[in-house]
């Protein structure tokens, strides 16, 4: 297969059709080349279509079979395991089925000069100040749950008595549209790092509330919700900074602005009285009207289209499939189906002990790295793009944690002992899918780019 089909087929797996990425799993399975099974395992660690989950596993089993020499098998699950499964499916559906009717009952009750709008996609960027006041809302929506959080843990902390005043509704993402991304580079990275706190917040809020809900303290709840505002305390502080540059320092606006055009002053008709700019007054002149001076008025908040900065000269498709293959690493550390190492540790910690043999992981991808031509051109004045550099740095970040996680949990599996190791364990783990999590939203973004 040469490259260019080679590429298709792993963008595939991306695709929003679940059969396109079915097909996709079986047509790597067919390949026979061990290259694809880093994206397989992706695909059955997170995919959500189980009939796309079922593809990958079976092209697992036959890469697994082609190795070894043996036929491939199943993987073990338990009675416990499928309950949990089918209970999540369920409730999906229902969900759906909700928002399904709510989205008619809106329909229903739009005006009936219009009883069936069409949504119209936004096509013209925001002005620059609305969106940063909106994010700005945001950060404060989410900074006063958090703090609100705090307050009770610390409150629990120091007298042991629950209380559970702070609201538990979970923010709305800030979800700006791909206009005003491609617009605002530096709001697009404030706006998907407050998607990304969103995560820890609503796990904060869950082990709290079951707290609240039971009106007993669970030490283990207790110290997750606590770890996990600490996570929304540093991201929060680091978002803060950024919004203050906005503010202070903003980016250059990229392609067409909002900035109101200042409308010049008609010239005076013959005849009209004319009043001469207050800032330097010139003497009137008599004559045809053709030697009134007329003021000239210049933008000067806007850069000119001239001053933007494109994007650099880069193979985009080759690099986040790169960053793709990196977020294989999510699966191991934890994924729904408690075969990850975070989720082994939190069984240790709750007296439950897994089998030595699922100590060790496959091996992963080679840590990601630009090479040097793609940091020169990245660094190259007259280009940016933020969303990459910080798309980068947090793979690299998230990748180092999820290793020392790794060196971690492998000899103490094997050693029994994982319930020692549990906390630092799941602080490097957790810590690496935050990093991870928020890399691979900035990666889509910029997958979405026109």
């Amino acid at each position: 297969m040469s490259k260019p089909q080679w590429d298709a087929l792993v963008e595939q797996l991306k695709d929003p059709d679940p059969k396109a990425r079915r097909r996709a799993c079986q047509q790597l399975a067919r390949l026979g080349d061990p290259k694809a099974i880093p994206f397989l395992r992706t695909a059955y660690l997170q995919e959500d279509d189980e009939r796309v989950r079922q593809a990958a596993h079976v092209a697992l089993a036959a890469y697994k079979a082609m190795q070894t020499g043996q036929p491939g098998r199943r993987l073990p699950v338990g009675e416990a395991l499928l309950t949990r499964i089918a209970a999540g499916l369920a409730i999906l559906l229902a969900v759906s089925v909700v928002l399904h009717g709510v989205t008619l009952v809106i329909g229903a009750l739009e005006d009936d000069e219009d009883p069936d709008p069409v949504p119209v996609a936004q096509t013209d960027p925001l002005d620059r100040d609305v969106l940063v006041t909106r994010l700005q809302d945001k950060f404060q929506e989410i900074e006063g749950i958090a703090s609100g959080l705090r307050g009770e843990v610390d409150h629990y902390n120091a007298t042991g008595e629950i209380a559970c005043d702070t609201s538990q509704a979970v923010p709305e993402p800030a979800a700006l549209a791909p206009i005003d991304q491609q617009t605002y580079r530096d709001l697009a990275l404030i706006g998907s790092k407050l998607d990304g706190v969103l995560p820890a917040l609503q796990i904060a809020q869950l082990r709290w509330g079951r707290i609240c809900e039971t009106n007993t303290p669970e030490m283990q709840s207790i110290l997750e919700a606590s770890s996990r505002l600490d996570q929304v305390a540093g991201e929060l502080d680091e978002i803060e900074g950024l919004l203050q540059k906005a503010i202070t320092n903003p980016a250059p606006t990229m392609g067409p602005t909002v900035t109101p055009v200042p409308t010049a002053s008609q010239t005076p008709q013959p005849g009209t009285p004319t009043s001469p700019p207050s800032e330097t007054p010139e003497p009137t002149l008599t004559g045809a009207p053709t030697a009134t001076p007329t003021p000239t008025i210049t933008p000067t908040e806007t850069p000119s289209p001239t001053a933007t900065l494109p994007f650099p000269n880069l193979d985009y498709r080759a690099i986040i499939r790169a960053l793709d293959e990196q977020f294989l690493v999510l699966g191991d550390l934890q994924n729904p189906y408690e075969t990850g190492m975070i989720n082994r540790w939190q069984q240790a910690r709750e007296g439950q002990q897994p089998s030595a043999s699922f100590c060790t992981f496959d091996e992963w991808p080679a840590p990601f790295a630009l090479t040097e031509a793609q940091q020169a051109e990245i660094q190259r004045p007259g280009v940016a793009d933020p969303q990459l550099e910080e798309a980068v740095r947090l793979v690299i970040d998230g990748i180092d944690l999820a290793y020392q996680a790794r060196a971690l949990f492998e000899p103490s599996c094997a050693a029994q002992t994982l319930d020692q190791t549990a906390a630092q364990g799941i602080a490097l783990g957790e810590n690496a899918v935050i990093k991870l999590r928020e890399a691979q939203q900035l990666v889509d973004t910029i997958r979405r780019r026109p």
